[in-house]
């Protein structure tokens, strides 16, 4: 068997090599640990339905940034701002079940969505 035959792909699809864009995700995951600080404190000021929704809004817009991606500073700068905006969201979902859902029927609730949570994600459903 030949070892040209099967030719090594130096660069990943949107001409970003494999090692950018595992520092670039590395980084961008850095960066978002300090998300659920910002959008905690937000979800207490602001009306948390409301903070959700345009979080949506805002990550479907930045997901869309990935397909004009092209040099690794926006590559990095988009991914941070999508895992930034991403834990963002997680928490005002939180944020948001435990202050519509009753305290008896919490548990219930989050055994539910963690069982239905990978059929939502095979779907492609945003609300995971």
């Amino acid at each position: 068997m030949c070892w040209r035959r099967y030719p090594r792909r130096e660069r990943a699809q949107g001409g970003l090599t494999p090692s950018v864009v595992g520092a670039g995700l590395a980084v961008a995951g850095a960066v978002a640990l300090g998300s659920p600080l910002v959008f905690g404190r937000l979800s207490d000021v602001v009306d948390v339905r409301t903070l959700t929704l345009w979080l949506f809004v805002v990550q479907a817009g930045l997901v869309a940034c990935y397909a004009v991606t092209r040099t690794t500073w926006m590559f990095v700068l988009v991914a941070t701002a999508v895992a930034f905006v991403d834990r963002g969201s997680w928490v005002s979902r939180s944020v948001l079940t435990v202050r519509v859902v009753s305290s008896e029927l919490w548990v219930r609730f989050r055994a539910q969505q963690q069982r239905s949570s990978p059929a939502r994600a095979a779907s492609g459903s945003p609300v995971i």
